[in-house]
């Protein structure tokens, strides 16, 4: 080991690099996890959207919106990974018959039908039940996803490798789902709600988030979180529609690009 050569950055960058022409199927299933992963980050906002948009309107006398918004996301995640658990197997039992393809353009279409029913603003019964909708298609694209990733592998002598590289494009669409959303919900959705002693009243353009530099201790503790503060940062629902719209637009990308995928293992897919 001391006398191998040392390894260069140009051998590293060269182990990612996934050529769209020599490894062309292998390409397009990474570009279509990402897509897709960039569509699930959307339900990082969940809480967010529970807590401003369906608690406030259908149950406004909850006791407490944050409490029973953390209560909620719980239930709507447990809900989610039990129905994903329900239909892995056998969905995946289905994909071996009728193709990968299908399955995942039917996982793709049950989550983006979750995120435009989520526009709606909805009651709690409801989107409990979009949760159990959203799991299904998420347990399944998961199931499918990875036996559609092995059959294309560009190697099966380096599939540790090739897997690896696969499993990244999770990261990247991750972490770029919610650089666009954050910035979007913020800027379509802002709102500033102001307590004071006569009853609440919106703010106008005028006010002032975030808060300056020069904002004195007292004036920024005003605008702290809480029963008792003077000021809190809320989003408008015209923002978890940009959000959600954005999001079924990513998964029905990813389920749109699959037409990429040419290998000759997966052509009973298009049966």
């Amino acid at each position: 080991l001391l006398k191998a050569a040392p390894i260069r950055g140009v051998e590293i960058l060269h182990a990612f690099f996934i050529s769209p022409r020599t490894h062309r199927d292998f390409f397009w299933v990474f570009v279509i996890r990402v897509f897709y992963y960039m569509g699930v980050s959307v339900q990082a906002f969940m809480l967010f959207y529970l807590s401003d948009v369906t608690l406030p309107l259908h149950m406004p006398h909850e006791h407490s919106t944050q409490v029973s918004a953390q209560y909620y996301t719980s239930l709507i995640a447990l809900i989610g990974q039990c129905s994903a658990c329900f239909v892995a197997v056998p969905l995946g039992k289905l994909s071996d018959r009728l193709g990968r393809k299908p399955l995942i353009t039917f996982s793709c279409g049950c989550m983006a039908t979750c995120y435009l029913c989520f526009c709606a603003a909805p009651p709690v019964w409801a989107v409990l039940s979009l949760g159990f909708l959203y799991g299904c298609g998420n347990g399944c694209f998961i199931t499918v996803d990875y036996a559609l990733a092995v059959e294309v592998l560009p190697n099966k002598d380096e599939a540790a490798k090739d897997l690896g590289i696969w499993g990244i494009a999770a990261f990247i669409g991750s972490t770029a789902g919610p650089i666009v959303c954050g910035p979007m919900l913020h800027v379509i959705g802002h709102r500033l709600e102001h307590d004071n002693q006569r009853g609440t009243a919106m703010s106008t353009a005028d006010d002032e988030w975030p808060p300056s530099l020069a904002d004195s201790p007292d004036s920024l503790a005003s605008r702290t979180f809480g029963p008792h503060g003077s000021g809190e940062l809320k989003y408008a629902l015209r923002g978890y529609v940009a959000i959600m719209l954005i999001g079924a637009m990513y998964v029905m990308l990813a389920a749109y690009l699959l037409r990429y995928v040419k290998s000759k293992r997966v052509a009973s897919s298009d049966a």
